[in-house]
């Protein structure tokens, strides 16, 4: 088992990002995120105190071609992919090795997703 983003913009025939923990930069430490026990496919991801409402998020993210001025028409699939972009620098293993979102612990309604190695890591 491990934790999956799907539907991403493809850049090579794939089904999905696997997400990890890795210790640092130079990524000596990878391992995969592990989700609680108990979890089965499909389980989604929660972050408390956020709404599961990718699309009202979405309709906030603006895109802007290259000059910065020229709005880019909407496409779902470019959108999502940009705001995860900008997510995904915020993705962290914490002290407790538990995957976060700055503060907030990635979790399923069966627990917290961990990686146990990795302590104070990023996500990627």
């Amino acid at each position: 088992m491990c934790i999956v983003i799907v539907n991403l913009k493809e850049r090579q025939k794939s089904e999905g990002m696997v997400l990890c923990g890795q210790n640092d930069a130079e990524g000596s430490i990878v391992e995969l995120l592990e989700p609680p026990a108990g979890s089965e496919a499909g389980d989604h991801v929660i972050f408390s105190g956020h709404d599961r409402k990718p699309e009202k998020i979405l309709e906030e993210v603006v895109l802007m071609e290259s000059d910065g001025v020229t709005p880019v028409k909407r496409n779902k699939k470019k959108v999502m992919q940009t705001a995860l972009d900008r997510l995904l620098p915020s993705f962290v293993v914490n002290a407790a090795g538990k995957a976060a979102w700055g503060e907030v612990v990635w979790a399923t309604a069966k627990g917290e997703i961990t990686a146990p190695v990795v302590k104070n890591g990023i996500i990627k």
